[in-house]
């Protein structure tokens, strides 16, 4: 058997491990091939914590933005 692939969580520019990891079948073979991390309410709180306003200007027609 190979070793399988183990995936954490990104949060704040960071990989962070998790307590728990999910096991992700193949669906063709049934066979395991990865984990991933579980996150929890406190991954979940740094992940938004770490959070970074995202800019829309973009989307704003040149004659309505705010210089």
């Amino acid at each position: 058997m190979s070793t399988l692939d183990r995936y954490a969580n990104y949060i704040d520019g960071a990989w962070v491990g998790a307590d728990s990891y999910l096991a992700v079948d193949d669906p063709a073979t049934g066979e395991v091939y990865a984990e991933i991390a579980v996150a929890g309410i406190s991954d979940a709180d740094a992940a938004m914590a770490a959070a970074r306003p995202v800019s829309y200007t973009h989307l704003t027609l040149p004659t309505n933005r705010e210089v």
